[in-house]
């Protein structure tokens, strides 16, 4: 798919970059770091050119109350997805400024339980420019509610990959499957390039 990017009326959204899910020491043994460097350059040039960015944490208050089908899985039972739990504090090799925007939730998809919906509305913003972990479960919910709201994302390849559990070797598969309905998948530079353009009112 191909949406026409509008920098004014666009977010930079980062799902999931919390530690749980991209130190190579957590519970799910998944290094992230060859996402860290576009990230930030992502959300860096974002700042630039006033599109506010938002980091989204899956966390749970509760793990017995809050968890839903995932209930019964290990991590999830030793509390490691609780927000009292420094497993969700956000990988500290992502920068995060005062200005940005904090958001939890506890499924998969950031628009689970309307928040997001607010926070857009609010800001007065209705694109997403889309980065974080993992593509086939946060960024393809997140995607894919964004598409049933007619909200344009925009999944930035560089910034998101696969699961530990799931062939690496897929990604562009992945990316394309998403790319098919959901989203536009575009490169970093490209993205940036874009979001430098300032529509002709």
């Amino acid at each position: 798919m191909q949406f026409k990017l509008n920098p004014d009326k666009a977010v930079t959204l980062i799902v999931d970059m919390e530690r749980l899910f991209t130190e190579p020491g957590s519970p799910y043994k998944n290094d992230a770091e060859p996402l860290i460097e576009p990230i930030n350059a992502l959300t860096s040039y974002s700042r630039k050119m006033g599109i506010p960015v938002i980091h989204s944490t899956y966390a749970l208050k509760n793990s017995k109350e809050d968890s839903g089908l995932i209930s019964n899985w290990p991590e999830v039972e030793q509390g490691y997805y609780e927000l009292s739990s420094p497993w969700t504090n956000w990988d500290t090799r992502l920068v995060q400024e005062s200005e940005d925007f904090k958001h939890t939730r506890n499924r998969l998809g950031a628009f689970w339980g309307g928040t997001l919906d607010v926070l857009l509305k609010e800001l007065g913003k209705e694109q997403i420019i889309l980065g974080g972990v993992s593509v086939n479960n946060a960024i393809s919910f997140t995607a894919h509610e964004a598409f049933s709201r007619d909200i344009p994302v925009f999944v930035v390849t560089e910034t998101t990959g696969p699961a530990p559990f799931e062939n690496k070797d897929s990604l562009d598969d992945y990316l394309q499957v998403i790319g098919t309905w959901a989203s536009e998948v575009v490169p970093l530079d490209k993205v940036i390039q874009r979001m430098d353009t300032k529509p002709v009112h």
